[in-house]
């Protein structure tokens, strides 16, 4: 009986060698493996920052005014008021234009709103995939300030090329201008500056709301189509920059979704 548990005790110790040995290589492959995880994942990181540093770097250079983040208002989709057939639209934050009679006030500041992240971004571009969304509309706000300028900028180009069959809308209170170096965006004091991505914008509603003119269109009972005053223009840009001249959009007078704008602002 002594011999019997002896035996037994020596294959137990074995058995526990061989469990302790197993162990013993589970945890130096699971060690191994994190360690390579975490190597893994410092490199991914290295090259994510090395990337952002060249993309910073390269947006500078194209538009100084590029920032990484803008603050916005709100995302509308299946949109029939601001541009041709159901559109999704991007309301921004930050005007410096402060029209008389603006519908939309709390949208001056550019700081107002919320930032636009990852996940904010990811619903606008998912309305736009969708097969009856014929295209984009920037608004705001206005897309065109300072701290919009160059994240729109990005937006515009990331449509063109992930979503070519989408057209392009963007209101602002500027006023295109031809000049000997080409088309500028020009404020109401006259400052101008280029915009790089003026080329990828299909329709563009340029100027500052006028509320008295709003009122005299509205006495005189004229359609004003996709604007807030008559005043603004509803530029077709394709053809501008193809003809060298402003040419405004022509819009059919049957056609029930162009319709006028039911409030006031350059981006509203």
């Amino acid at each position: 009986m002594d011999n019997y548990i002896s035996d037994d005790n020596s294959d137990v110790s074995t058995l526990h060698s061989e469990a302790d040995l197993i162990r013993s290589n589970e945890a130096d492959s699971i060690n191994d493996a994190y360690a390579e995880k975490i190597a893994v994942e410092e490199a991914l990181a290295a090259e994510d920052s090395k990337e952002l540093e060249e993309t910073e770097d390269g947006a500078e250079d194209v538009y100084p005014d590029c920032v990484s983040v803008i603050n916005y208002h709100n995302i509308t989709h299946d949109d029939m008021l601001n541009g041709d057939g159901l559109r999704v639209v991007l309301w921004v934050a930050g005007c410096d234009h402060h029209c008389k009679g603006c519908q939309n006030p709390c949208t001056w500041d550019p700081n107002g709103g919320i930032p636009l992240s990852e996940k904010d971004e990811s619903e606008f571009w998912e309305w736009l995939g969708k097969s009856w969304t014929q295209g984009a509309t920037f608004s705001g706000g206005d897309p065109l300030h300072p701290a919009n300028r160059g994240y729109i900028g990005y937006m515009i180009e990331k449509i063109k090329k992930e979503f070519p069959g989408k057209d392009i809308w963007l209101y602002t209170g500027y006023t295109l201008k031809k000049t000997e170096d080409g088309f500028v965006f020009a404020d109401a004091n006259g400052k101008t500056f280029s915009y790089p991505y003026l080329k990828d914008i299909d329709v563009l509603v340029d100027g500052m709301f006028e509320e008295e003119t709003r009122k005299a269109d509205i006495a005189a009972q004229k359609t004003v189509h996709w604007r807030g005053s008559s005043n603004q223009n509803l530029i077709d840009v394709k053809k501008t920059l193809l003809r060298g001249e402003i040419v405004t959009k022509k819009c059919d007078e049957d056609t029930a979704y162009c319709c006028g704008r039911q409030g006031g602002g350059c981006g509203a």
